[in-house]
């Protein structure tokens, strides 16, 4: 009997779960996520490899000057992909580095770019 309640509770939880999962997932906010430049575009757009797919003609924020291989930021306003753009680049340059206090410039050390205005 009492195996039996703990693989019930077990099971409710497990449900419980993908009931929060599946509904986080169409929440509509934004969303910020890393993704890799695949190529530039002519018109100002870029194509990026986002959780291993490639989306193209993602809008570039002004301003910025991502590269071809370089990881960015992109931010999905209200959870539309087709609204996303890249919001964030390391190469831009109004950008700088910025490190934990007390750290230094070890190759071990995550880097945080923020705006510099």
């Amino acid at each position: 009997m009492k195996d039996e309640n703990i693989k019930l509770a077990k099971l409710l939880i497990e449900s419980v779960e993908e009931l929060i999962v599946s509904k986080i997932s169409n929440l509509r906010f934004n969303k910020k996520k890393k993704a890799v430049i695949h190529s530039l575009n002519l018109d100002g757009t870029a194509n990026i490899n986002l959780d291993n797919e490639l989306y193209e003609d993602v809008n570039i924020r002004t301003g910025l000057a991502p590269q071809i291989n370089e990881v960015v930021f992109v931010e999905i306003p209200n959870n539309q992909m087709k609204n996303m753009y890249v919001d964030t680049a390391k190469g831009s340059p109004n950008m700088k580095k910025v490190y934990h206090v007390g750290e230094t410039e070890p190759e071990d050390t995550k880097l945080f770019w923020i705006d510099n205005k």
